[in-house]
């Protein structure tokens, strides 16, 4: 086994440079590797023939003891999806530990939180801070009965949802917990919105107690949009440091003075940016703003259209609108007989500007419902308009003349 490098091997290794020795020998000699030994050399100072070895930095770090393990354990129970290097940073900010320079390694961190404490990092359960509220306790549970006492027929009712994968609002798939006890982390469905899927289900039984389906679902994905862009910066448009870094870097004035037109279209282009006019002096002062700046969302904004010519692609958010929208014309249209507006299709027809009528569709329509005697079912997203003891929902009144249904029955606040 090699030796420990000490500062007394570091001295014999710079000993024997000058006096003509070889690497490999001195490795076999002091059974160090020989990598070892071209390290030390890079670390001598060289000055002619001598070769000097300059002490070895030694940083005396705090050591963990009961009462700071105590501290870091409160902070990891309230917030459990918490990193090691945050949790590093936190305790420094603290005054747990007195400084960076002084504080434990990463490492001893970590073997010190899961072979003391126990702590694991592992799959978190999920829990919704909204069903904590006695209220909606109270709600869910009248829901339950009324369900149990046939107050609800389950064959006149159509079920409608919608769900939404979105932009930095992912839950962590990995928090602390110790051995005995999961971690639980709050998991919010409120966020920017980057794929949305309508989705509507019903059933009934025909005359022999076989069941039927009815199943309608529209995905929206990112559309183009012509519009101009709002003066509120959405969660999607934020750029990170590291675009804002690249940006700056690559677009300086002397790289675009060097592109040709058709260079500088090429670059507007892989931006999704347009110059004001279709000149080179106008796209060369557009792709200078852009690396000065290291931002192209001013640019969006000074342009009378959002993006390119063909528009810019912003993703779907959900809103009372859209959600109208999808219940007369993509739902509305398949329940009474019509055909889907784009099966098979991977891209929606129509802009944004237009609408969500035309993006992919799908269904299967063992039955026709009839509207009069349905009842249309949604939970209580805010965008929903759900009636509450002080105000009646716009869509109450909607879908009886939009659509000719009963009523809307919301469904109280969900629950994990």
């Amino acid at each position: 086994m090699p030796l420990k490098c000490s500062q007394t091997v570091r001295e014999d290794v710079a000993t024997r440079l000058p006096g003509g020795q070889m690497p490999k020998q001195m490795a076999e000699i002091l059974n160090l590797s020989l990598k070892t030994v071209y390290r030390l050399k890079k670390l001598f100072i060289h000055d002619d023939d001598e070769y000097i070895d300059l002490p070895m930095p030694r940083t005396v770090r705090e050591k963990i003891n009961r009462e700071k393990l105590l501290q870091l354990s409160q902070i990891m129970k309230s917030t459990p999806n918490i990193t090691l290097k945050e949790l590093l940073a936190k305790a420094i900010t603290d005054g747990i530990f007195d400084s960076e320079e002084s504080a434990p390694d990463i490492s001893t961190l970590h073997r010190a939180l899961t072979k003391k404490v126990g702590f694991k990092w592992q799959k978190p359960k999920y829990d919704d801070p909204r069903a904590k509220r006695s209220r909606v306790t109270y709600e869910r549970c009248e829901f339950r009965r009324s369900l149990q006492e046939g107050l609800v027929d389950p064959t006149k009712t159509l079920c409608q949802d919608e769900t939404s994968f979105y932009v930095g609002g992912e839950a962590p798939g990995r928090a602390w917990g110790t051995l005995y006890k999961k971690p639980l982390v709050e998991k919010n469905k409120m966020g920017g919105t980057k794929v949305v899927m309508y989705l509507t289900i019903g059933y009934k039984l025909d005359t022999d107690g076989k069941p039927l389906a009815f199943i309608h679902w529209l995905c929206v994905p990112p559309q183009r949009s012509n519009k101009p862009l709002s003066d509120r910066i959405e969660v999607w448009e934020k750029e990170d440091k590291t675009e804002k870094r690249a940006l700056k870097e690559k677009y300086t004035e002397a790289y675009v003075n060097s592109l040709t037109c058709e260079g500088m279209k090429k670059e507007l282009c892989s931006i999704s940016l347009r110059a004001p006019a279709t000149t080179a002096a106008s796209m060369r002062e557009a792709l200078i703003r852009v690396g000065r700046a290291g931002s192209r969302v001013n640019e969006l904004r000074q342009r009378k259209k959002g993006g390119q010519e063909t528009g810019a692609l912003r993703p779907h958010t959900q809103t009372s609108d859209y959600v109208s929208e999808y219940l007369s014309q993509c739902l509305g249209t398949y329940a009474a007989g019509d055909d889907l507006w784009s099966a098979g299709d991977n891209q929606c027809k129509l802009s944004a500007d237009l609408g969500i009528r035309g993006c992919p569709d799908g269904g299967k329509r063992d039955y026709m419902p009839n509207m009069r005697e349905t009842m249309l079912m949604m939970d209580n997203a805010g965008y929903h308009l759900y009636t509450t003891e002080n105000t009646v929902s716009a869509f109450q009144k909607w879908v009886q003349d939009k659509l000719g249904m009963t009523r809307v029955l919301f469904t109280p606040a969900y629950s994990s």
